[in-house]
């Protein structure tokens, strides 16, 4: 973990000690928009398991009937878990400064963690703060993009189970299965063009090489 106590202290004494995450009224928008964010950073491959969002709704929940110092440890809490997103995401989950100093950059020792976390919290959208911390290259927004587009895919078609075709189709072939796997195809290469008829056509073999080919498989239909 990056968060280290001094760094948590240090964020904190900046802020002369007031929390980030609590107001009078309780518990503002912006700190259940950032738990919320935050389970979008699966598409960043940030580890979600390393943050304990799920424990901080939950605590977040009880906190109303709890000790003063209850509240407190909340919102350190919070605190560290956001600062910790931050880190991962500005310099790399799996960024070592010990054993890997060329990696370093000269900007680095510049960031200003209370800065970042007390501009995130003021303005309250964190989809834009996370945002603005990703790395600006097309490639990792072409990565990120990807990986929603096939987690959307594994949604509409978690449940499909195909048992009755084989490696070898013969065109003629019927199956109620395969009115699925038309729908499937059709979503990602908008091909073929009928996706309820449960024959076998040639068709179909051409869609399959065109997924075969963009998936880097073997076209053979």
């Amino acid at each position: 973990s990056f968060v280290a106590d001094f760094v948590l202290s240090s964020v904190y004494k900046e802020h002369q000690y007031q929390p980030f995450w609590i107001l009078e009224d309780g518990i503002p928008m912006y700190a259940t928009n950032m738990l919320n964010q935050a389970e979008n950073l699966r598409y960043d491959a940030l580890p979600l398991e390393h943050y304990p969002l799920q424990e901080l709704k939950e605590q977040a929940t009880q906190l109303s009937k709890a000790a003063p110092a209850d509240w407190a440890a909340w919102d350190m809490a919070m605190s560290k878990t956001f600062l910790q997103i931050a880190h991962d995401l500005l310099l790399g989950y799996r960024f070592e400064q010990k054993t890997n100093k060329e990696w370093k950059n000269k900007n680095d020792s510049a960031l200003n963690w209370f800065a970042i976390l007390r501009k995130s919290t003021l303005a309250g959208d964190f989809s834009e703060a996370f945002k603005a911390m990703r790395p600006d290259h097309p490639w990792y927004a072409r990565f990120r993009s990807e990986y929603q587009r096939l987690d959307s895919l594994k949604a509409q078609f978690n449940t499909i189970s195909l048992t009755e075709l084989k490696d070898s189709i013969a065109v003629g072939f019927s199956s109620p299965e395969i009115p699925v796997l038309r729908k499937r195809l059709y979503t990602e290469l908008n091909l073929p063009a009928d996706t309820s008829s449960a024959t076998w056509t040639a068709e179909m073999g051409d869609a399959i090489k065109k997924f075969q080919y963009r998936h880097q498989i073997k076209a053979t239909g």
